[in-house]
This record gives C-alpha cells, structure tokens and sequence, in this order.
C-alpha cells in the first residue's frame, strides 16, 4: 500500500484504497490467536456450529504460529535484529486522549460532569 499510496490517494483510487486496507489490511492483520478467535465465532456462524467453528478458528491460530515459529530465525538471520512496538501505547496515551475529548465537548459547551455515569449514579 505505501508503494502505490500517491495512486491510493487520488479520488478516484477511494474504492481500491477501502479494499485493500479496509478488507484486506485489517482483516488479515486483525485475524489471528487471541480474543478475535471468540470474536469470529461468536459474530460470523450460528449458535449451532459455534463450538465447532470455535476449534476450526483456534486450529488456524495455532498453525499460524507454528510456522511463524520456524520461519522468524530466517527473518533475524536475514534482516538482523527484530524489534516490535507491542506496548508502545500505555494506559497514559488512553487518559490523554479521554482529557482531550472531554476538553473538546467542553469547549463545545456540553456538561461533561457526569460523563461515564449510570443513570442516577453521582461522583
């Protein structure tokens, strides 16, 4: 995507931008071992088949990364050391940016008091 991005930009390149990154981007960047496998089962097959449908979904993970597994030493080996940005983003970038939104309704001259409380509730 970012090799052709000046050609994704373009008005006319929106629907082929919403694809690939829409679709195909995120999906597959989403799809994988973790939560998502309850989330696909639960949102994508009927109750019926979804403990079935659960395994099949955790079945994949799992070989996703046993070959990931024999495939990062050649990633290093090739590429020298591999870092990630797992965790880059704590709990602070969360709060700053409920401040900023709150600041933002504020501003706009909504009453943001009781923001985030249930119906009676009182801070």
């Amino acid at each position: 995507m970012a090799g052709c991005y000046e050609r994704l930009a373009q008005p006319a390149g929106v629907g082929t931008f919403t694809t690939l990154f829409g679709r195909i981007f995120l999906s597959l960047g989403e799809f994988g071992a973790g939560n998502n496998i309850g989330l696909l089962a639960k949102t994508t097959c009927a109750t019926g088949v979804r403990a079935q449908y659960y395994g099949i979904a955790a079945a994949v993970g799992k070989i996703g990364a046993f070959f990931g597994t024999l495939v990062f030493p050649y990633i290093v080996a090739a590429g020298g050391r591999v870092g990630g940005a797992v965790g880059a983003t704590g709990q602070s970038t969360i709060e700053v940016k409920v401040a900023k939104f709150r600041e933002y309704l504020e501003k706009d001259g909504y009453d943001t008091r009781q923001l985030g409380l249930k119906k009676g509730e009182e801070r």
